[in-house]
């Protein structure tokens, strides 16, 4: 095998179950300014750290994308409450 090939890029995406930002992000289909920006208002969680990088879950990720509305949908919680306080 490769040396060059990370373990990441081995893996079927539909397999993993961490990512990181560029990837979580990119698999929203949006910018990395706008991931961060979601992070630091709750609507999408934190990152879990592995030492020192940092990882989304997958399932967390999917699980906060469909708790957003869609359009035309009101928001189930006030903006202001952070759902991953708990977590």
């Amino acid at each position: 095998m490769n040396a060059s090939v990370r373990p990441r890029d081995r893996v079927p995406f539909e397999s993993r179950i961490a990512m990181g930002r560029e990837e979580a992000a990119g698999a929203l289909g949006i910018s990395r300014n706008l991931f961060n920006s979601m992070v630091d208002d709750g609507r999408m969680p934190p990152p879990r750290v592995v030492n020192g990088r940092r990882l989304w879950d997958v399932d967390e990720v999917r699980a906060a994308f469909r708790a957003i509305p869609r359009d035309g949908e009101a928001a189930s919680a006030p903006s202001n409450i952070n759902p991953w306080d708990d977590v």
